[in-house]
């Protein structure tokens, strides 16, 4: 009995070891994803302070003031609808790129002579 007992004393005692070990690594991997988020977290508090600022709110009431209403509302208009035709070329060449890039990896070209 006494031999059992020692036996499992020296195991219990070992895996008493290997979960502190892990503690500590699963600790150092929290913290570490912790800084990560942290940094993430003040970049979003940046972002939402420059969308939600007084002042950029005031600067855009000032221009809807001075140019007129119609003319603020064309140029968001036209400002839109260039946005959407540069992502839409976008889109395409990079499609194009992605074809020409399978034709030419799966395709063998022959020199003429």
């Amino acid at each position: 009995m006494s031999q059992a007992s020692q036996t499992l004393g020296g195991r219990r005692l070992e895996l008493v070891r290997c979960v502190a070990l892990q503690r500590q690594d699963l600790r150092d991997h929290v913290q570490g994803i912790q800084g990560t988020l942290g940094d993430l977290a003040g970049g979003f508090l940046l972002y939402r302070w420059l969308g939600a600022s007084p002042l950029l709110l005031a600067t855009g009431a000032i221009l809807t003031l001075v140019l007129g209403r119609g003319r603020v509302l064309r140029t968001l208009g036209t400002g839109a609808a260039m946005l959407g035709l540069l992502r839409r070329y976008r889109n395409t060449f990079q499609f194009a790129e992605q074809v020409v890039s399978e034709l030419a990896g799966s395709q063998s070209v022959r020199r003429s002579r």
